[in-house]
């Protein structure tokens, strides 16, 4: 018989598993909240840890790494709604990341070769992601509160 690995990290405590059983059974089940992220959790595991696997890495190995990669997005992102772009909005935003952080400023031509654009194409990517990379870094300064 195999055993289910804990999706969704339930404490390894006996007290904070009875006090977690105690909530449940009380309730009668978990709350509302709980069962719209829990069922979105399991599938971005089971996405993450079939895309490890197929890049090779064993099935112990792609769980773990997709376990701690899920709990990862889930310290950034927890307790916000976020919209991710699919298909070739993603694609874009992820080549233009790269672009940046490969770009040493004498490379414009051999990036836009590589990725198929033109270098003006490139410097614009460039600047844009320099705008998106200083705002992470300083965010909103608001030197005069009436703006």
């Amino acid at each position: 018989m195999s055993t289910q690995p804990d999706l969704i990290g339930l404490p390894e405590d006996a007290d904070e598993r009875q006090a977690l059983a105690d909530r449940v059974a009380s309730d009668g089940a978990m709350d509302e909240t709980d069962t719209k992220w829990a069922p979105f959790l399991t599938e971005l595991l089971q996405v993450l840890e079939a895309r490890y696997a197929r890049r090779g890495m064993c099935a112990r190995d792609a769980f773990d790494l997709a376990r701690d990669s899920v709990l990862e997005i889930a310290q950034h992102l927890g307790g916000r709604v976020r919209y991710i772009p699919r298909g070739d909005r993603i694609r874009t935003s992820l080549r233009d990341a790269e672009i940046y952080r490969r770009c040493n400023g004498r490379n414009h031509d051999a990036l836009a070769t590589e990725f198929g654009i033109t270098a003006i194409h490139v410097y614009r990517v460039c600047r844009q992601q320099y705008k998106l990379h200083l705002g992470r870094m300083q965010g909103r300064l608001a030197f005069n509160e009436d703006q």
